[in-house]
């Protein structure tokens, strides 16, 4: 009844395209316990590859909203071999914490007193501690 109440739809619409999927694919991802429908192994996993695929399409859609705002699609860097990777790891993951993910920017890093500065095209910045950059 949530699942229905949730798509706005009916249970036996419900029911009904649960059993066309189940039917389509070839397997039983629901078993009826009581009154209630629940999950069987196959429909557990399904559930979690959907979610991953939904979680994915999402990923994709904001990725061409990036491409379409002026990001460019690849992260290009040239790193110095003594270039602490930590560091480098640091910058990156603080970069995708403001900005959703790591693509984007060109740059590259090297050995410094200044700061590792990462910019989008709109010209924001994420900096980190321990080296300096120069546009590629």
């Amino acid at each position: 009844m949530q699942a229905a109440e949730a798509l706005s739809k009916t249970q036996s619409s419900v029911t009904y395209a649960v059993q066309q999927i189940e039917s389509a694919l070839g397997v039983k991802a629901f078993e009826i316990k009581g009154r209630k429908a629940a999950l069987t192994s196959t429909g557990q996993f399904l559930y979690r590859r959907g979610r991953t695929l939904l979680e994915e399409a999402g990923a994709l859609e904001h990725a061409a909203r990036k491409l379409s705002a002026g990001w460019e699609a690849e992260l290009g860097l040239a790193i110095e071999i003594l270039f602490p990777t930590w560091l480098l790891l640091d910058c990156l993951q603080r970069f995708g914490q403001v900005h959703g993910s790591v693509p984007h920017a060109g740059w590259v890093a090297e050995r410094g007193d200044d700061d590792i500065v990462l910019l989008d095209s709109g010209g924001e910045a994420c900096s980190c501690a321990g080296a300096k950059t120069r546009r590629v």
